[in-house]
């Protein structure tokens, strides 16, 4: 898989154990937007232990890391039902990437006064960023970007994040390098690398037509140099491929911000420099999730995998409502990011 020992979420977790935060009242993400236009909805009667709600559908899902085993020719192993299932869509996958293609080469928990106003008090939030403070979450970050193991692709609709009337969709995609640019730099801004993409990134289930990314940020409009989602943010699907399978992690309140540059490495098809900022609330189930992802060598230093577990759930605090019931269920988080432009040329066998 594209992350391995040392992933994002594998990290944020690790340091998780270290920092300690003190109760506060739970604030509302306000006013939310899920997939349909309204806020994230509340299961009714709560879940099962081996489930979690689905706050984008209102379904009770698998609260794990998908994993089927084995699915037959043609199909995919899909997070995105009660249980992990093996899924042969009638959608087709894309042959072709679109021009303006860009890769993050950067990537950091912004500090605290960057973050976004998630519940409409007029203050940034941002509980993450009392992370760095405490370990070198962003030297790690780097660390990992550098190597490989962390490689996130922007696909805009509109080819060169232009500024032509109306809005566009930008598609997240994990990839990793290409066999051909094996020493190709992934965080230079001047080198231009081509990079295969996980299968994992799009949805097997998508109804018909092409197969939908799990995750687009839509209503993406530029003015000036600059570029920005819609306010308040919608709420939204994130399947990352970890070492154990799939993991469905939903970013809720999601905004999108850029400011578009001109790029060192220039051409036909390609796209500009930008320099954004990502801002959401993720819930702390989909945090806690993190634990299975994590090595076996890494968890036994802790007591094992089910001790980790209940030292991350005490230690993690929640400081967003995402559900309207009054308690906080969510962490809020704001990352900063440089991305250059790149080419992807095709999917990664393996993935």
């Amino acid at each position: 898989m594209i992350w391995t020992k040392r992933t994002v979420v594998s990290t944020l977790l690790s340091v998780a154990l270290l920092v300690a935060a003190c109760e506060e009242t739970a604030p509302l993400i306000t006013p939310p937007s899920g997939s349909g236009g309204g806020g994230p909805l509340a299961c009714e009667g709560g879940c099962p232990s081996e489930q979690k709600c689905h706050f984008v559908d209102g379904q009770c899902i698998y609260a794990g890391i998908a994993n089927c085993e084995t699915c037959g020719e043609g199909s995919q192993c899909s997070p995105a039902y009660p249980m992990p299932t093996c899924v042969k869509g009638s959608c087709e996958p894309q042959t072709t990437f679109k021009d303006g293609t860009v890769k993050l080469i950067s990537l950091v928990i912004a500090e605290e006064a960057h973050g976004c106003d998630l519940d409409g008090d007029g203050k940034p939030d941002n509980r993450f960023a009392s992370v760095t403070k405490e370990v070198d979450l962003n030297g790690e970050l780097a660390n990992a970007i550098e190597a490989d193991l962390i490689t996130m692709l922007l696909e805009p609709t509109a080819p060169l994040w232009d500024g032509s009337p109306g809005s566009f969709e930008a598609a997240l995609w994990f990839g990793t390098l290409a066999p051909q640019s094996k020493q190709c730099s992934t965080t230079s801004p001047e080198a231009l690398c081509t990079y295969t993409v996980s299968r994992a990134s799009y949805n097997p289930g998508t109804p018909s037509g092409a197969c939908s990314p799990w995750l687009s940020f839509d209503g993406l409009a530029r003015t000036d140099s600059r570029i920005a989602s819609p306010s308040p943010g919608k709420a939204l699907d994130m399947v990352v491929p970890v070492q154990a399978g799939a993991w469905l992690l939903q970013l809720l309140g999601a905004r999108l911000e850029a400011k578009v540059s001109a790029a060192a490495v220039t051409g036909a098809g390609l796209g500009p420099q930008l320099d954004g900022k990502l801002c959401a609330a993720i819930p702390k189930a989909d945090l806690l999730l993190a634990v299975d992802t994590l090595p076996a060598e890494t968890v036994a230093k802790f007591g094992g995998a089910e001790v980790v577990k209940k030292v991350v759930d005490g230690i993690i605090i929640a400081d967003l409502d995402a559900d309207g019931d009054g308690t906080a269920d969510s962490v809020s988080i704001a990352l900063e990011w440089t991305a250059v432009p790149a080419r992807i040329v095709g999917y990664s066998p393996e993935l």
